[in-house]
């Protein structure tokens, strides 16, 4: 008899509701989970959602006021060297130029020389010409990247390896402090950095002074920065479609750093 009360109150309950248009049963929702009250199971539903489309999430854009941080989620990265990466390659979250590039005349054909600094690209080790500016590089591998200040040449081997890749460059913060270079100029600034842990490309949102790109990185909790060459740079979000970085519009370079998905 209890039972039977408990149902009709129940059934009530729910005509009232109907009534008030407080309830709206949808017969196509998914089971939210079964509750006992009073020895009755009732099943819950809960609201459809709405379909949406997956986002890989590849390409985290953080926009502060003097900068904008890319922070690539990759596989896998390389120096790509001689030919300039597509722009229609769907695999390539984001590109930039890297090391710097020696004087190329039309008709030259491409050498390793022409790359200052040692390098290394698809897991081969080469050297490139000589450059008083550089003072540290960039080293990945399959287990990690890091940053090197002394003994590259040491990393570099290894990375290649290891199928890795590594490129020479004009190292400015290391370990959180500023590190003496000779890079005196006002232009939108891009560098390969450390921050919060994560590796990302970090630009200028527009014309700086370099002393006050570096001190803006430090007080933005940037531990390691790298030069990168400020010439050709793209990416693509998390929807595909392409962004083009900013340039100084010049661009005569041999090699770019890649992040694949």
């Amino acid at each position: 008899m209890r039972k039977r009360n408990l149902m009709l109150l129940l059934l009530l309950g729910a005509v009232a509701a109907l009534a008030c248009g407080q309830f709206v049963p949808d017969l196509m929702a998914p089971w939210g989970g079964d509750e006992e009250i009073g020895g009755v199971t009732l099943r819950q539903q809960q609201p459809r959602s709405t379909p949406t489309t997956p986002q890989s999430g590849v390409l985290a854009i953080d926009t502060l006021d003097k900068v904008v941080v890319y922070t690539p989620h990759f596989s896998r990265i390389d120096l790509v060297c001689a030919t300039a990466p597509s722009e229609d390659d769907p695999e390539i979250i984001l590109a930039a130029e890297a090391a710097f590039t020696g004087t190329v005349y039309e008709g030259e054909n491409f050498s390793h020389q022409n790359i200052a600094g040692d390098h290394v690209s698809g897991g081969t080790y080469y050297q490139g010409h000589a450059c008083a500016d550089i003072t540290g590089a960039f080293v990945w591998e399959k287990e990690g990247w890091r940053f090197v200040q002394h003994d590259a040449k040491v990393s570099m081997a290894g990375a290649a390896d290891h199928q890795g890749a590594a490129f020479s460059q004009v190292l400015f913060i290391h370990r959180g402090e500023r590190v003496h270079c000779n890079i005196a100029a006002t232009q939108v600034f891009r560098a390969l950095c450390k921050r919060h842990g994560q590796l990302s490309v970090v630009e200028s949102r527009g014309k700086m002074r370099f002393f006050d790109f570096v001190l803006y990185l430090l007080a933005h909790d940037v531990d390691e920065a790298l030069y990168l060459d400020s010439g050709k740079a793209f990416a693509h979000d998390n929807t595909g479609s392409l962004l083009r970085l900013a340039t100084n519009c010049r661009s005569h370079a041999t090699n770019w750093l890649v992040f694949y998905r």
